[in-house]
């Protein structure tokens, strides 16, 4: 059911400001509008002003708790990801003590960050400096040293490819006072060291940059490469031990961190109440706000508003005038999980109809038949039962749990236990075969299942068709649902008695005869209602009746439902069948334990999400098709939106 909505719009005196924003948060029961959308708001607009709420200080605050947090999270104690969040009253939020301590630990994590992100630079630095000094490492000349009065020492990056003796021979002819030695090579570089005479220095870089060489340069450095490495190598460690004692800092920080998810979470809801007073207007007395109100939170939010003396009025919404309130549904416990299926396609028009209680039923049912198998019913649903208990988690999980309840219901029908494995493990390791008569074998009455499946797909379509009166009923279009729908729904069952006068009788097929004449000729005479040209009405209600390709399309695809239950039994039965190939005995027993194992949740996975997209699909395509109205944004409550703890009022 769709929860009617209000149009609140109150003003109050700006002293009272937060403690209204504040006591309308805590009960969550508006969500706030635009104020341009408040009636006269041209008038109000030349009188206010917009709201000067500066939440740059909140956000910088934020911005350094999510900062801390995010470095914490490698060294901080793991929660259990079905541990639910701690809860916390919506009063509890500006616990002093609890706030200063989430700034010291704030504090602390960013002090022990910046020492430990001073020490991995020093380290990459040193680390750098190092690598480009081992090539170098066999080099017994001191870095520093770059010559003589007379003599040169150059040190060069060859590429590998180089031909050495083609760099001797070009030296020998344009620097032959020099002496070139490779003092180490990889697979991209030659590592060359020239002592040359001054002369001969601007010569011999002129034959090694044609060949592709680059200088190199030691930045300052004294003493050997190995002296060097070696005093790099005692640098690093001395960073890792740095580095070590900041982390084993973080993981005794890290053993409780809830004061700073407290803190971040507190300000969160801090800065969402002032980012609300964005969309306020004021004066500077007074100031004006306007929301939407669910009919079931209207007396809380005007106690709320009492409360501080606030001026208030409510209105209902128009459709004409362009009003699209948000969605707030409100059903039974069994119906609320499939909210989610329906939420997946789209949340209904406000002005739509809210079709949950139909898709609970229908989603249930479909869903058991093409699962259609207890062993994996069962499994979905004692583990849907447990993920909910544990985890807290609602929607498509609950879908899933009562589709498993359905799948074990219809596959006792159908025989079937993680297909035929109970005869199959008391033939082959029993000796005593114990067979399973089904209620209803898909396998060898597959036609009657086939129209079982077509007689629930053809009730599915005139659901979703009597809603749709149902909805032009309500809208004061009472001849339009006769025509569009009614004369549809009995056109159809009239070719159904038609087709089955075979099976009914004679007189049957003749009432269904004079069905299809009669409604058929309604369609045609009602299709174009408006088209003043009689021919061409008629024309339009026969192209009109072509329609009925459609519907016939529809209610073949609810053939997929017995398709999805053959193939969860078949694949069953070719793993039992490939389990037993070594027969019965201890070897038999585990290699059947093996395929069944590997068989089953290969199977389950498969065709629990065949099972929930068809599923899905019956209801998106083929249901949904007939009436529904899309275009719903659901409603979000100005709340305590968190993130590591869960408020409550």
């Amino acid at each position: 059911m769709i929860v009617k909505m209000e149009k609140l719009s109150a003003v109050g005196l700006l002293e009272d400001r937060n403690a209204i924003l504040s006591g309308l948060q805590r009960a969550q029961c508006i969500q706030m509008r635009p104020v341009e959308t408040m009636e006269g708001y041209e008038e109000i607009a030349a009188l206010t002003a917009g709201a000067r709420v500066d939440v740059y200080t909140l956000e910088q605050t934020a911005s350094r708790y999510a900062t801390a947090l995010s470095a914490i999270t490698l060294y901080a104690k793991k929660r259990s990801m079905f541990t639910p969040k701690p809860t916390v009253l919506f009063e509890q939020l500006e616990d002093e003590a609890m706030l200063n301590r989430g700034e010291e630990i704030c504090s602390a994590i960013e002090e022990i960050t910046s020492q430990a992100s001073k020490w991995r630079a020093e380290r990459s630095k040193d680390a750098f400096t190092r690598s480009s000094l081992e090539p170098w490492a066999d080099n017994d000349l001191p870095l520093e040293l770059t010559g003589t009065r007379s003599v040169s020492v150059e040190y060069y990056l060859l590429p590998a490819k180089t031909d050495l003796a083609e760099l001797e021979q070009l030296q020998q002819e344009q620097a032959p006072a020099c002496v070139l030695k490779v003092v180490s090579q990889d697979k991209e570089q030659q590592y060359l060291l020239a002592i040359c005479h001054n002369q001969d220095k601007g010569p011999l870089w002129e034959v090694l940059k044609s060949l592709g060489a680059s200088r190199m340069s030691f930045g300052g450095l004294t003493g050997t490469a190995r002296e060097n490495i070696s005093a790099l190598e005692c640098s690093i460690a001395k960073a890792d031990q740095a580095i070590n004692e900041c982390e084993s800092r973080l993981r005794e920080v890290g053993e409780d961190i809830f004061p700073l998810q407290y803190s971040y979470d507190a300000l969160t809801v801090k800065l969402q109440r002032e980012k609300a007073g964005h969309v306020l207007r004021s004066t500077q007395k007074a100031f004006c706000f306007t929301a939407w109100v669910p009919e079931s939170a209207r007396q809380q939010a005007l106690d709320i508003l009492e409360q501080y003396h606030c001026y208030y009025e409510l209105e209902q919404p128009v459709q004409e005038e362009g009003d699209e309130p948000p969605i707030l549904l409100k059903n039974p416990k069994l119906v609320t999980p499939y909210e989610a299926v329906t939420n997946m396609y789209s949340p209904p028009s406000y002005w739509g109809f809210d079709a949950n209680s139909f898709v609970a039923v229908t989603y249930f049912l479909f869903f058991g038949m093409m699962l259609g198998d207890a062993g994996f019913g069962l499994i979905l649903f004692l583990g849907g039962l447990w993920l909910t208990k544990k985890t807290g988690m609602k929607g498509v999980a609950q879908v899933i749990t009562m589709g498993g309840l359905s799948a074990t219901v219809w596959g006792m029908v159908f025989g079937s236990f993680f297909g035929d494995t109970i005869t199959v493990i008391s033939d082959v390791f029993f000796g005593h075969r114990i067979p399973i008569t089904p209620m209803l074998d898909p396998i060898g009455q597959a036609i009657l299942v086939m129209g079982l499946c077509l007689v629930l797909g053809l009730i599915h379509l005139f659901m979703g068709m009597g809603i749709k009166a149902y909805m032009l009923i309500k809208a004061g279009r009472p001849w339009e649902a006769l025509f569009n729908v009614g004369f549809w729904i009995l056109f159809i069952v009239g070719l159904l008695l038609l087709l089955g006068g075979m099976f009914l009788g004679e007189t049957m097929a003749a009432i269904g005869k004079w069905m299809s004449i009669l409604f058929g000729a309604g369609i045609v005479l009602t299709t174009d209602r408006e088209s003043k040209n009689p021919v061409m009405r008629i024309l339009k209600g026969i192209a009109g009746l072509y329609d009925i390709s459609g519907y016939l399309s529809d209610v073949l695809s609810y053939s997929r439902i017995l398709a999805l239950g053959l193939a969860t039994g078949v694949i069953a039965q070719v793993f039992n069948i490939i389990g037993t190939l070594f027969g019965g005995g201890i070897i038999g027993f585990v290699f059947y334990i093996v395929v069944f194992s590997i068989g089953s949740a290969l199977n389950l996975g498969i065709n629990t999400l065949g099972s929930y997209v068809h599923t899905a699909r019956l209801h998106y395509v083929e249901f949904f098709g007939k009436f529904y109205e899309t275009g719903g944004k659901l409603y979000t409550p100005f709340a305590a939106d968190t993130k590591y703890i869960t408020v409550t009022k």
